[in-house]
Formats: structure tokens, sequence, C-alpha cells
């Protein structure tokens, strides 16, 4: 099943549904030969002279056989992942991981056998076909077992004196190549149960089945789904740090959790529906009147400026959090984790700190560009006569889009005294507005702006595992201390072993086509605060995937602040 089998950075099961069979440990596992030492029989001498080398024993190069299955929905769709699988495997040599045997092992295909028919199988709660196949192979050289950095990872050097925001590439060009970390993650539908029915990655209006996606909340919310992944913040120097990232577990390499996270921004049922209560947070695609967004207010139903199918607001942290509680103990609101995890995936993905970087086509090979600007151009006195600054767009635009970062246009109709207006919705990773639109309320960190008795310093407070409080006890993981800078552009962060990521340093050259690239929002008032993320449709070159705010406490709630439904518990992904 899933994370059970990796080839060149690929979980092979979510992209051919390739599994593993009995036997195949067993095979790989076998201990390797140790090549016999140089023997040089002699005529006039007795016995032989032998040679053994200098350093350890020499292994040899060996063949081996492994049973594999290929689960697919039906015979087109098994003929067109074992072609696709085969091709790759017929590349050249490619890097095998086990990951529960924590075995990497270079190899080279030799042969592929189908070994048994197609036949039915239940998966999860679906049928579908599948057959064994025999992969012979060989290991040409097993002394070059294990990982490494420089050839199982990639990432970008980090120099805080450095105003570009491009950044320079490290490590293995291929992975960086196709972004091997940010194609482990998925897009579909989470029931109550912790199953997921994967989407198109190209069309997430489709599941992968080609039948029409369901995203009205009856076959639960629609999420991103990222796996855990592997990564470094190495320090070059004071100011030069090198930031890896991988699939493997490299030894030195810190573990991230992944993240399970609402596509669009979240939703509330006014009343009860699919089995959970009212008030309860949705990620879905739903304009009737239970869904109802923003305050609630039915006033404008009629209308395209009304709050139908739209993101709710106008709730305090607090009032999300309970509300996401409420469709199971595993909910929460996206976390502070999750918020560092999508920009280190965005930057060793398009190697740039600025994520409002224009959407561009790849250059030799790499990705290149941004995400593009998004929501975030929208004048704010026209935001306030239309809406009031509540949601302005309807939550699965992007989701025509699947997980192909990009943006796309929308119209909103009769905004202002010029009519309509033209606006992108941007995605990454099957994620809509990343940043822009509204403001998202982060739960898994609490911030405390110390008085001078309280020891004067700025702390943030960071919780894992949906652990949360508005207040600040014992419960928290660790603590980092962070800049009391004020207001500005944001030039410098923590960084440091986590990746922290709110600011040390504002201006002093930052700008927004400089350093960072975002404002950071940071009162310099004494008080306990919360975090919210991204910006809104009125924060133009503001806003961004680093862009921070550490204004308002956990009960505060504003038109234009909503948050994003999150999912703690395990995911188990279907075909």
């Amino acid at each position: 099943m899933t994370g059970e089998l990796y080839i060149n950075g690929i979980d092979v099961y979510r992209e051919f549904g390739i599994t593993p069979l009995k036997g195949t440990f067993n095979e790989v596992m076998k201990p390797v030969t140790v090549k016999s030492p140089l023997a040089v029989e002699l005529e006039n001498e007795h016995g032989e002279i032998t040679l053994f080398p200098n350093s350890m024993a020499l292994l040899e190069a060996r063949d081996f056989t492994i049973p594999l299955a290929i689960v697919a929905y039906n015979s087109n769709d098994f003929f067109d992942k074992k072609t696709r699988f085969e091709a790759m495997l017929q590349s050249g040599t490619f890097l095998m991981f086990f990951p529960k045997i924590n075995l990497a092992m270079t190899c080279y295909l030799k042969e592929v056998t189908q070994y048994t028919q197609l036949e039915p199988v239940q998966v999860n709660a679906g049928r579908r076909v599948s057959a064994i196949i025999n992969l012979s192979l060989r290991e040409p050289n097993p002394s070059l077992r294990g990982l490494t950095k420089e050839a199982n990872a990639y990432g970008v050097i980090i120099d805080e004196n450095q105003a570009n925001p491009d950044l320079q590439r490290i490590g293995n060009e291929d992975m960086a190549k196709n972004a091997v970390v940010n194609e482990l993650a998925i897009q579909g539908t989470l029931d109550q149960h912790g199953y997921l029915k994967r989407f198109n990655r190209t069309n997430g209006l489709l599941y992968a089945d080609g039948t029409p996606s369901i995203t009205d909340g009856s076959a639960g919310n629609v999420v991103t789904h990222m796996p855990p992944f592997y990564y470094l913040v190495e320090d070059v120097s004071a100011t030069v740090h090198k930031l890896w990232i991988s699939p493997y577990p490299i030894p030195g390499f810190d573990m991230h959790p992944g993240f399970t996270i609402g596509c669009f921004k979240a939703a509330v049922n006014n009343a009860s529906v699919f089995g959970k209560p009212a008030n309860s947070l949705w990620s879905v695609i739903n304009s009737d009147i239970k869904f109802r967004g923003g305050n609630n207010d039915p006033t404008n139903d009629a209308l395209e400026k009304g709050f139908l199918g739209k993101a709710r607001t106008m709730l305090s942290r607090t009032n999300f959090r309970t509300y996401a509680q409420n469709q199971g103990p595993d909910y929460g609101l996206i976390d502070y984790n999750t918020h560092v995890a999508l920009f280190m995936l965005f930057i060793t993905k398009y190697a740039t700190l600025n994520s409002q970087k224009a959407v561009k086509d790849k250059i030799n090979g790499y990705y290149s560009g941004g995400l593009g600007s998004g929501l975030t151009s929208v004048n704010g006195t026209d935001w306030s006569n239309y809406n009031g600054y509540y949601p302005l767009v309807k939550c699965g635009l992007a989701l025509q889009m699947g997980m192909v970062d990009g943006e796309i246009e929308h119209v909103i109709h009769d905004f202002n005294a010029g009519g309509d207006l033209i606006v992108k919705i941007n995605n990454f990773m099957g994620i809509e507005n990343p940043f822009g639109d509204l403001w998202e309320w982060t739960q898994g960190i609490n911030i405390w702006k110390q008085t001078v008795e309280e020891g004067d310093k700025f702390l943030a407070y960071i919780y894992d595992n949906n652990i949360y409080e508005d207040s600040i006890t014992d419960k928290y993981s660790r603590i980092f201390e962070f800049g009391k800078t004020g207001d500005g552009w944001l030039r410098r962060i923590v960084l440091g072993r986590y990746f922290d990521m709110l600011g040390i340093e504002i201006e002093n050259g930052a700008s927004s086509s400089t350093y960072f690239c975002d404002r950071f929002y940071n009162d310099l008032t004494p008080a306990r605060r919360g975090l919210l993320r991204g910006g809104d449709a009125n924060d133009g070159a503001n806003a961004g995937l680093a862009y921070a705010h550490t204004y308002g406490a956990a009960s505060g709630a504003s038109a234009h602040v909503g948050s994003r439904l999150g999912y703690y518990g395990r995911v188990r992904p279907g075909l």
C-alpha cells in the first residue's frame, strides 16, 4: 500500500498502484556475496598466492526478483499503469527505498513478467482489479547502499545578505526538476473514517477513476494530503543556510509530519447535515443555505455579493477550532507547522522567496516563476461598498486545476461603479488561494509579547499533533524567540532547525521585490496573540506565503478573516 516502496522518490502505490507482496523483503535483505580473493596458481611452487584487497571485503553485484501487485480501476487503467511503470524502470538505474526496513539500493531492470491474470479485488469500499508481476533486477554495486543529501535530496541556499529573492539550487537535479516531494501530495475527498478517494491530478472535478468528484460534503471534505517528508536546515555560516528536502529519512534530517488540510477556505453549516451537527467546519463546494458563508446573513442570498457557497468569516480562532472539533476529535485548523511546510515546499520547487512571482513555464527543466498575485489586488473601498469586506468568491473555483500550480481568472459582476472586476484565483498543490482572499486563523502557535517585567521578549509557543489551547500552559512542544520588529517588509526570519518563519528583521532594503517580498505585521503592544497567515484580497504585494500577522487575540473576529480545515488523524489513501 502507500508508503511501502519509493522509486526515485515516487511512492509507486500512489502513482502506479504498485505494492510489494510477501517475500519481497526477504529477497532484498538476503546477504550479499563477498568477492573471492584474487588467486594465482604457481607452476613451480606449492599452493597458490592469494591477494586480498587492502580495505574491506569487496561485494559482488547480484540479481534478485521481487513480486509486486498492481491495483487498478479496470483493465485499461491496469495496462496504462503497467506501461508507465515499466517505462520508468527502463530509463536506467534507479533508487529503490523500502521505508519499513530503511533500505535504499540502486538497481536496474532486467525483466518484467506478469505472474497472474487480472482478478477483481476489494480496496477500501471500492471494487478494483489486480495482477501480480515479477521484477527481475540487478544491483550492480551493493556497497553504494544508503542515503546522502547530495544524492538523495535537493534544495536551495538562503543568503540573508542577498536582496534578490531568487535562490541557488543544490542537490539532486532530477529530483529538483520533478519536485518529487511536492508530487507525493494527493487531493480528494476524505470521509469520516479517514479514507481518501483521490481526484484526477490535473482536474479535481473528476476522481482518478474518471467519475465526477463529489464535493458537496456528502462524500467527506475536499482536502490535500501531504505525507511526511524530511528536511534539513544546514548552517553554512551565520548568514548563509541550506534548506534540503527529501522523501527519504537521510541521516541528520528531521521529519516533517506532513499535513492534511482543506483545499478551500473553511465553510460552516448552520444546520445539521451529512451526519454532522450544526456549526461544524468543512472544506466543500456547496451553495445550499445550510452552508451560507460570511456572517450567515441571508440578506443578499439572491445576489452574487451574498454569501452562499462562500467561506465562513466573522468567527474567532476559538470558535473556528470548536467548529472543527464538531467534525470529530481529529479535526482542527491549519496549523503553524503546515504554514512552514507550504513555504518550504514552495521555495524548494521554484527556487525563489517571492511567492507572488508571475506564473511561468519551466526553464531548463526546472520549475520557474511563482504562483502569481492571486486574489490580492481588490480596492479596499470598493470591497467595503460591495459587501463589507466579506468573502468575494465562492469556494472551489480552482478545483478544475487539480494539483497543477498556477492561477485562473474569475469575474465578479457589478462589483463597483465601473462594472465587473476580473480577479485571479491561484492554486498550489491543490490548495486554492494559499494566500490572499481571506486571512486564515492558524492553530499550533500562541504568541506572548512580554512586558519588560515579564521578560521583554517576543515568544512563540508551538504545539504539535492537534494539541490546542488559547492560553499558554505546559502543552506546547517548543518555544522560540522572534523579533520585536514592528510592521514592515520582511528581511530575515528566525529559521533555525525548524525553519521558523516569524521575522527577526524588517525593512533595511526589504521590499515587495527583495528578500522575502512579503510584509510582517507585528505590533509592539505586550499581549497574548494568535497568528494570521496569508493576507486578504486588499493586501496587494504585501501578501504571500510568508505573510504573517501577530496583532489579533484568539477571541478576535473580522469579516475578512476565515480559516482552513485541518485533519490530524490517520489518512488511508485509496487509489
